[in-house]
């Protein structure tokens, strides 16, 4: 149960069937993930239109669950691997060294042959 000093009994219960050994911060971490799960609901479908789907068929919807989560994992790795996205800056990357400036690329490749008969024409 969740009790605040302040209150005079407790804001929160979290009945649990796990074993007496489970420490009390695997408890919470469980108790807690609770909003995690609610805020992916919410942004599934709010913002990637999991609750957008108007067809009538099992593949059509099937296809929209699938397209939605896959948005959804999407978003969710770009938060976890994104130094902005935890409130860090990204460092600034410098061109590599060997990298051949734009006015030299014509001097080093070379001209391509050219291809077969021209198909934008019209015959």
């Amino acid at each position: 149960m969740q009790w605040s000093p302040d209150q005079d009994e407790p804001t929160d219960y979290w009945p649990s069937d796990l074993s007496a050994e489970t420490s009390l911060t695997e408890l919470v971490h469980l108790a807690k993930s609770r909003w995690r799960v609610e805020h992916d609901y919410r942004e599934l479908k709010t913002g990637l239109g999991l609750d957008h789907f108007e067809g009538r068929s099992w593949i059509g919807w099937h296809r929209h669950v699938t397209l939605a989560a896959a948005a959804q994992l999407f978003l969710t790795l770009l938060r976890l691997t994104r130094p902005k996205q935890r409130g860090k800056s990204e460092p600034l990357r410098r061109p590599p060294a060997t990298a051949i400036p734009t006015r030299d690329v014509a001097r080093v490749l070379p001209l391509l042959p050219p291809t077969g008969p021209n198909l934008t024409k019209h015959y």
